[in-house]
């Protein structure tokens, strides 16, 4: 686990929220079809945030991981702090 947190600073470098765009549309996609009334969402093991920053302008989002300093990513706000280990 020290690996992950130790690269978080790095994550964004590898894993650009930008890139999650079309994922992101495809999640609410689904969302609409199968719980169209849908407000918020809960994402566990969110790391980031990237998927979640394409869809708040569609929900209320809660985001968590185990990972503390991945909660502090830009992407990962609103959260939840990760559980003791």
């Amino acid at each position: 686990m020290h690996l992950y947190e130790d690269l978080t600073r790095w994550y964004h470098l590898v894993d650009p929220a930008d890139d999650h765009a079309p994922e992101a549309d495809g999640y609410h996609a689904l969302f609409q079809r199968v719980v169209p009334r849908a407000k918020t969402l809960l994402e566990l093991g969110s790391g980031a945030g990237n998927n979640a920053s394409h869809l708040k302008r569609h929900y209320a989002r809660t985001l968590a991981d185990l990972s503390e300093p991945m909660l502090g990513e830009p992407h990962a706000q609103p959260r939840v702090r990760a559980p003791p280990r």
